[in-house]
Order: C-alpha cells, then sequence, then structure tokens
C-alpha cells in the first residue's frame, strides 16, 4: 500500500478524487451513507397501510385477551414486529402530517382543520416521486381530516377514492400491478376509517347474528350507516338543547344569527320531517357531521362501556378478515422480493380507562397513542424490536430501505429504524418519544412517561408523570415523588419541541 502512493501520478489521482467526493457532499448536500451504504431494497416497491383508529392494546399479538385480529397477528408472526410503537397526536390530521413528513405537529404545524402544510416541508410521497416511484393514493379523498389539499395530497401522481369505511383496495393493487410490468416502482398508500366511530358493525355483519365479543345489547346506540344520520326526535332534542344552551358549541355554527334563525325555524316547524328538512337546508355538511358525532358520543357516555368497547372488537375483527387478500397478494410470486409493506395506525381508542370515550384531541394516554407497527422488507426473517419508535421515525426508514438520502438542509425528527431492522450492534435503542395535542404535551423516555398541561414554556403547568414499568394502564400519577425526572423530561421536552 505504501508503494502505491509513492508514484505521483496515482497520488495526485486519489487526491483528486477525495476532492470530487468532499464537493459533492459539501456543495451538493449528499450524504455519505449514499457512497459507503447498501440499501436494503433499492428500487423496491412500497406500500404503507394506515388502519386509522386502531388500537395496539386491542390486538391479541400486543397483549390482547380477545382474539380480534388472527390474520394480522400471524402476520406479524413471520415478519419484524415492532412491540413499542406510539403515534405523535391523538387524532387523524396531525398524526398522519407526522408521518408523511417525520416530523411532531408543532413542527409540521397541521394541528387543526384550518391548518396547511408549508410548501417548504417535502412529504415522504414527494421525495419518492422525485426518485422515479409512481405514487397512489387510495382512501377518503374529501375527509377534513384527511386534506388532500392542505399538503397531505402533495405528490400523488393518482387519487382513488375509496368509501370511508370500507377496505375495498382492489384499484390501487391493480395499478401497482400494472405498473410492475412495465418496469415502474410505485408507492402505495392506502387507508381505512373501518374501525372508526361509528361503529357500524351492522353493515358487515351478516343480518340477525350475535355480537361476537358480548351478550349485551344496547338498541339506542346506531349499529348500521341509515341509523347513525337519522333525524329521529331524539337526535331533534339534543340538537336543541346543543343549540339553545352550550355556549361552547358556536365553533359548529359560529354564526350567533344563523344560529338564532336556525332554532327560530326549527321551533316553527310542527313535525319532524319539516325539522330535518329545515337542519339539511340550512346547516353544512360539516357542521351536520359534527352534530351527529356529537350525539353518538352522547348515546355512548350513557351505556356500559364495555358493551362499546366489543362492539369496536367486532369491527377490528372483520377489519381482519379482509386483510386477508394484501397477505396473499404480498405472498404472491411477483411481489414477494420485491415489495415492502408497512402495516401502521394514527392512534387508538379510548373506552373510559381515563374518563374518555374515543379519542379526544388532548387525550394522549397509551390507550390512544399506542399504535400497530408491523414491516415486511424482502429477504429480512421475522424479528421482533422491543425499543420504543414513533410515527416519525417511517418517513426516514423508508428512505434509509429504499437507499434514497435527502438533502441535509431537509430536517426531520424521526430517525431511521434501518439498523434495528438489520439487528445491529449500534442500533440505537430508546429515544424520546413525543406525542402532542392542542393542549397537552407528552414526553417519554424509558419507562418514564410526562405529561405537561397547557404548554411547556409556560411557568403555570399541569403535570402527570407515571412509571409505565410499574404501571403500564397509567392510572398512578406520581408527579409529586419524583421532581427531578420531571425536571429532566421537561428540559428534554423543550429542547426537542420548543427548540429552547
Amino acid at each position: 500500500m505504501a508503494n502505491f502512493f509513492k508514484k505521483p501520478i496515482v497520488l495526485v489521482n486519489f487526491c483528486l478524487l477525495l476532492i470530487v467526493i468532499y464537493l459533492g457532499l459539501t456543495i451538493f448536500h449528499i450524504d455519505l451513507k449514499s457512497f459507503f451504504i447498501r440499501p436494503i431494497c433499492k428500487d423496491c416497491n412500497v406500500i404503507l397501510i394506515s388502519l386509522d383508529t386502531l388500537g395496539a392494546n386491542h390486538l391479541p399479538c400486543y397483549g390482547y385477551d380477545r382474539n380480534t385480529a388472527p390474520n394480522l397477528c400471524k402476520f406479524a408472526s413471520e415478519n419484524i414486529f415492532f412491540r413499542n410503537a406510539y403515534s405523535n397526536a391523538g387524532w387523524t390530521l396531525p398524526s398522519h402530517f407526522s408521518i408523511f413528513t417525520g416530523l411532531y405537529p408543532k413542527h409540521h404545524g397541521v394541528e387543526l382543520t384550518t391548518d396547511s402544510l408549508s410548501k417548504k416541508i417535502p412529504t415522504l410521497t414527494q421525495i419518492l416521486k422525485d426518485n422515479g416511484y409512481v405514487t397512489i393514493w387510495d382512501g377518503p379523498t374529501k375527509d377534513p381530516s384527511l386534506p388532500l389539499n392542505k399538503g397531505l395530497g402533495r405528490g400523488f401522481d393518482e387519487i382513488i377514492y375509496n368509501p370511508q369505511y370500507t377496505v375495498g383496495w382492489s384499484e390501487g393493487i391493480d395499478e401497482l400491478v400494472k405498473n410492475s410490468k412495465q418496469g415502474k416502482k410505485t408507492f402505495l398508500f392506502l387507508h381505512t376509517y373501518w374501525v372508526h366511530d361509528p361503529y357500524i358493525v351492522g353493515n358487515v355483519a351478516s343480518s340477525n347474528s350475535k355480537r361476537l365479543f358480548t351478550n349485551e345489547n344496547a338498541s339506542d346506540i346506531p349499529t348500521r350507516y341509515e341509523d347513525y344520520s337519522k333525524f329521529s326526535q331524539e337526535f331533534y332534542d339534543f340538537l336543541m338543547s346543543r343549540l339553545t344552551s352550550d355556549k361552547s358549541h358556536y365553533h359548529i355554527i359560529n354564526s350567533f344569527s344563523k344560529r338564532q334563525d336556525l332554532i327560530a325555524k326549527l321551533q316553527a316547524s310542527k313535525d319532524l320531517y319539516s325539522k330535518s328538512l329545515i337542519f339539511n337546508q340550512l346547516v353544512s355538511f360539516d357542521d351536520k357531521v359534527k352534530y351527529f358525532r356529537d350525539y353518538y358520543e352522547s348515546l355512548l357516555s350513557r351505556n356500559n362501556s364495555s358493551y362499546v368497547e366489543a362492539i369496536y372488537d367486532e369491527m377490528i375483527y372483520y377489519l381482519d378478515s379482509n386483510l386477508k387478500q394484501i397477505f396473499s397478494f404480498i405472498d404472491s410470486k411477483e411481489f414477494k422480493n420485491n415489495t415492502i409493506l408497512i402495516i401502521t395506525s394514527d392512534h387508538g381508542e379510548e373506552f373510559m380507562e381515563h374518563g374518555y370515550f374515543l379519542h379526544p384531541e388532548d387525550q394522549l394516554y397509551n390507550t390512544t397513542t399506542s399504535v400497530p407497527l408491523i414491516v415486511r422488507i424482502p429477504f429480512l426473517s421475522y424479528k421482533v424490536i422491543n425499543n420504543t419508535v414513533q410515527s416519525v421515525d417511517i418517513y426516514p426508514t423508508v428512505l434509509d430501505l429504499l437507499g434514497i438520502y435527502q438533502s441535509k438542509d431537509v430536517s426531520i425528527d424521526g430517525k431511521s429504524l434501518a439498523s434495528q431492522l438489520l439487528g445491529k450492534k449500534n442500533a440505537t435503542k430508546d429515544n424520546y418519544v413525543i406525542s402532542e395535542g392542542l393542549n397537552v404535551d407528552t414526553i417519554r423516555y424509558g419507562n418514564w412517561k410526562l405529561y405537561v398541561k397547557n404548554d411547556a414554556n409556560s411557568l403555570h403547568n399541569e403535570y402527570e408523570l407515571y412509571n409505565l414499568d410499574k404501571d403500564p394502564q397509567e392510572q398512578d400519577n406520581v408527579f409529586k415523588n419524583y421532581p427531578q425526572i420531571i425536571a429532566n423530561l421537561l428540559e428534554n421536552l423543550r429542547k426537542i419541541v420548543y427548540k429552547r
């Protein structure tokens, strides 16, 4: 080797090569990994599935006592299973933007349905498209919590409408097959609201069938689409009580004059049918959805939470039975060795474990933030990963698996899980896990999880602290006993989220 460098021309050429590499790395911001690390699945297709509202704590492979998902858990037992994955928000909108940007909600800035993603923030879809991928969305297209026109649709070549409460992804799969035959690599995003409330089990179960997980019955809780949005006398009474007495609901019909006009016309009409016509004429579609949802939640709160939970579990079971087609497809000869499949969720569901139903924006207990993360990668065998990971990690992981390295000018919060997937000894272990609501932030490290109500930058916060090793259900708030742990977690929350 020494003699090699004694030759002047060789030494000069070697130095020139180093200069070219240096210029490429600095001027064009090329990541060093692109030179020296071989991607795990270069040019593979990617299917990313979001099973909206599917909490990991309701799956048997995550320790649940009901067999709600035999097919999904069998798939998990044959592939890469992340046992401790968490969402970065407690509801659909900010959580999906975190998945697609690799950023926490306060950093991507889409926390309300009125927010839009900054054009300066690239999405995972855009990066894949820029690297030669055909990009396809197959899911709801007009839902305010999945707003394609607010940045989530950026980079998609094709948008396929799929009804909100179905798992009919055949069009998206057909497009992937067609592209594959033409030698085109594809990114396919599949979404379903199947297990989201309302739990319309009556539309998927066989007629007159018994409930799978309970012998209870609550006839007032609608289980069919037509019953959920029915303008009944009970719904009218609920609507009038909200319109006339609950000022906090001005945000639904935010004009006082419009509200008073609606009240007057409803009261003047003589029969229920006339009232329903007035309601449909004067109330916007979005407000109708909110009123029916609020009415549904009021029905849930009057019933035994165990019954409602059983209905949710039954919806998971029927969703699971429909996932078999995806698993059969991914194991087919044509796609077994060239397609990555990632299955996750944006949040789970609460059944009064902490005094809530469903998933309020500021409910960030593990019942809501614990989500499944199951990954299939060609030629990688079954593996259980116990380290805590989060939704923002999906973005950099996909890019690493494919060997796509973006500019160093793009800053993200997520950490690539590629080294963990490969089982490397130097793989990053537990990171700080962040979840955010509108008035609550949480930070977890190891077994400790801190809730900060109000604003982490405020001097007047309320805290909750849980030792998840001793108290996995988060019932025993021990914040008074560990001031130093609170101080350390709060300091890191401020550094990570508030950049202080």
